[in-house]
C-alpha cells in the first residue's frame, strides 16, 4: 500500500492472503445504532453506500452486502490476489450488489461518490504515515454528511509488549526467505521463550498468554501482524490528533462498553470527573488503566448534534441482539444466570430485569416493541404492574445497562432480506461459498461460525427451493453412495424405515444448528 503505482513491487498480501473473515464490529446496522444512541440521524443501512478500504479478500464486505441487497458496497485493496478471491466469492454466492477495485488509495478519485459508511479494519496501523494521511483525507472527502467511518488500529500502551515480541520475531526470522518458514520460526521462538522463562513471573505469564493466542491464529495473521515491514501502534491521543487534522470528529468507540467505567474503582472515577468535557483525555487515560492493545474508533463530520448524555428512549425502535446464553432460567426460588459470550456469568435478581434479559436470551434477536409485548404475560404472572411510560423507561434503562455490560447489542436493522419460506430453508448466500471452501461461515451479525461436516454438506441444499422431504431424500441418496454414514451401536443401519427415521433426525438437528448460528434467512 505504501508503494507508488510506478514503483510497484511484490505485495506481501499477494504472496500470503489475509484470512477470509467478517467482523461483528463493522456491521453497518450496528454502527448505525451506535450513531443513533449518540443522537445522530445515521443513514438507513438498507439503502446505504458502503466503502471498505483495505477490504482484503472481500469477505467482510460480502457478509454485509448479502444482508442488505438494496445497498451498494465497494471494496478497495492493493493486493490483486485478494481482490480475485472476493470476485470469485461474490460470483459463486450470487451477491450482485458488491464490487471490488484493485488500486492504491492514492489512485482513488471523487468519481467514487459519497459513502454513508466507510470501513478501514485492520489496515491503519499497517500502512505508511503517508498512506494514513491519504486514508483519512479520503474518508473526510467521501463521507456523506451524516455518515460514519470506522477505523481500527493497534494501540499503546498495550501493544508495547506485543511490539517487543514482533521485534524478536523479525530478528529471529531475518535470515529466512520463505514466508512459511518465517511463520514457523516465529511461532517456534515464542514457544521456546514461553517454555524457558519463569512461568510464575509476569513476563512468563505474558509469553504463555501470547503463545496461547498465536496457537489459535491463522498463519497468515501471524505473518501480517508480526512479520510485515509496517506495523505502527500509537496512543489514542495521536490518532485523535491525526483525525482532527484531517477534519474528522471522534464520535466514540465501536465497542461502547469500553467507554464506560463500571470496572474502575469509585476513587478513580472521581479523578476522571476532573476530565469531564475532555473526551480525548478521558479515553487516553482509560487506555493507560486498561493497557489497551487495539481500538476501533468511529469518526464523523464535526458540527453534528452529538448527545453524549445517553437517554434510554434512544434504544426504542432498535433491534436487540442477545450476547449471552441462558444458563439458569428465572424462577420462584432462583435468580436468572446468563453466560457471557466472552466467558463468565451474570446473575440477575430483580424480577422485571430478569424477565427482560431472559426473553432476549430466548429470542436471540427481537425488536424493543416485540420485547415489551412479550413481557405482558410474564409480568401478569409475576404480579408486576407498571404504567406504559414507566414500563418503557424501565425497559430502556435495563437495555442500556445490558448494552454497556455486553449482555445485549443493538442494530438499527440486522438485515433487510426478504422473508424466507419456512417450508424451504434457505441459508445466507455467502454460506454456500464459505462451506464449499471449508471456511468458517458469516452469520447475520457477521460473527464467524464453525460448522460440522453434516451441516457443511446440508448448506448446499438449503437454497430456498427444496422442502424437508426433498433434502431428506438427498441425504438418503448420499447414504447409499457412502457420503454419509448411518450407524447404531457401531453397526450400519440397513432397515429402510429406520434409515428414514435417522435421516429425519439428522436433518432436524442440522436445521436447528443453522437457526442457532443465525445462518438461515428468517
Amino acid at each position: 500500500m505504501s508503494t507508488a503505482t510506478s514503483e510497484r513491487v511484490v505485495n506481501p498480501y499477494d504472496a500470503y492472503n489475509y484470512p477470509s473473515l467478517s467482523f461483528v464490529l463493522t456491521h453497518i446496522g450496528r454502527l448505525a445504532a451506535i450513531g443513533r444512541i449518540f443522537g445522530m440521524e445515521t443513514p438507513d443501512p438498507a439503502k446505504a453506500r458502503v466503502l471498505e478500504l483495505g477490504c482484503g479478500t472481500g469477505i467482510n464486505l460480502l457478509a454485509m452486502a448479502q444482508l442488505f441487497p438494496n445497498a451498494e458496497f465497494i471494496g478497495v485493496d492493493y493486493a490483486e490476489t485478494q481482490i480475485s478471491i472476493g470476485l470469485d466469492a461474490a460470483a459463486s454466492s450470487g451477491i450482485a450488489n458488491a464490487r471490488f477495485i484493485h488500486a492504491d488509495f492514492r489512485e482513488l478519485g471523487a468519481d467514487l461518490g459519497e459513502f454513508d459508511y466507510i470501513i478501514a479494519h485492520g489496515i491503519y496501523s499497517w500502512i505508511s504515515d503517508e498512506i494514513k494521511e491519504v486514508l483519512l483525507r479520503l474518508t473526510k472527502k467521501q463521507l456523506s454528511p451524516n455518515g460514519l467511518a470506522y477505523v481500527s488500529y493497534n494501540t499503546l500502551p498495550g501493544w508495547k509488549m506485543r511490539g517487543a515480541l514482533r521485534d524478536m520475531m523479525l530478528m529471529h526470522t531475518g535470515n529466512f526467505e520463505d514466508t512459511a518458514d518465517k511463520v514457523t520460526q516465529a511461532k517456534a521462538l515464542i514457544e521456546f521463550l514461553a517454555s524457558a522463562s519463569n512461568q510464575e513471573s509476569p513476563y512468563g505469564k505474558f509469553l504463555k498468554s501470547e503463545l496461547d493466542i498465536l496457537q489459535n491464529c491463522d498463519d497468515a495473521y501471524i505473518m501480517h501482524e508480526f512479520l510485515e515491514a509496517d506495523n505502527d501502534a500509537f496512543y489514542f491521543m495521536d490518532f485523535h490528533r491525526q483525525a482532527s487534522e484531517s477534519g474528522l470528529f471522534y464520535l466514540g468507540d465501536a465497542e461502547p462498553s469500553t467507554m464506560m467505567m463500571a470496572d474502575i474503582p469509585d476513587e478513580a472515577q472521581n479523578a476522571f470527573a476532573q476530565l469531564k468535557g475532555n473526551l480525548a483525555a478521558t479515553e487516553q487515560y482509560l487506555d493507560f488503566l486498561r493497557n489497551r492493545t487495539f481500538r476501533c474508533s468511529l469518526l464523523c463530520h464535526p458540527g453534528l448534534p452529538i448527545q453524549r448524555d445517553i437517554k434510554s428512549d434512544r434504544v426504542m425502535g432498535l433491534q436487540i441482539s442477545s450476547q449471552v446464553r441462558l444458563k439458569q432460567a428465572y424462577g420462584e426460588n432462583q435468580s436468572l444466570v446468563l453466560e457471557l459470550t466472552g466467558g463468565g456469568d451474570v446473575t440477575v435478581h430483580d424480577t422485571l430485569t430478569a424477565l427482560i434479559y431472559q426473553q432476549i436470551a430466548l429470542s436471540g434477536t427481537i425488536s424493543t416493541e416485540q420485547l415489551i409485548e412479550a413481557l405482558a404475560e410474564p409480568m401478569r404472572e409475576s404480579k408486576i404492574e407498571k404504567e406504559k411510560d414507566e414500563l418503557y423507561a424501565f425497559v430502556g434503562q435495563a437495555l442500556l445497562r445490558g448494552y454497556f455490560t455486553r449482555i445485549v447489542d443493538f442494530y438499527v436493522v440486522e438485515h433487510a432480506l426478504p422473508a424466507g419460506d419456512p417450508e424451504k430453508p434457505k441459508v445466507l448466500p455467502l454460506a454456500y461459498w464459505q462451506a464449499a471452501n471449508k471456511l468458517r461461515i458469516s452469520n447475520r451479525t457477521m460473527s464467524m461460525r464453525k460448522v460440522d461436516f453434516i451441516v457443511e454438506k446440508l448448506i448446499q441444499q438449503c437454497d430456498g427451493t427444496r422442502t424437508q422431504k426433498e433434502i431428506c431424500e438427498w441425504i438418503l441418496e448420499g447414504v447409499g453412495r457412502d457420503e454419509f454414514k448411518l450407524a447404531e451401536n457401531n453397526e450400519p443401519v440397513a432397515n429402510p424405515e429406520r434409515r428414514a427415521q435417522l435421516v429425519l433426525k439428522l436433518y432436524q438437528s442440522a436445521i436447528h444448528k443453522l437457526k442457532q448460528h443465525r445462518l438461515l434467512v428468517p
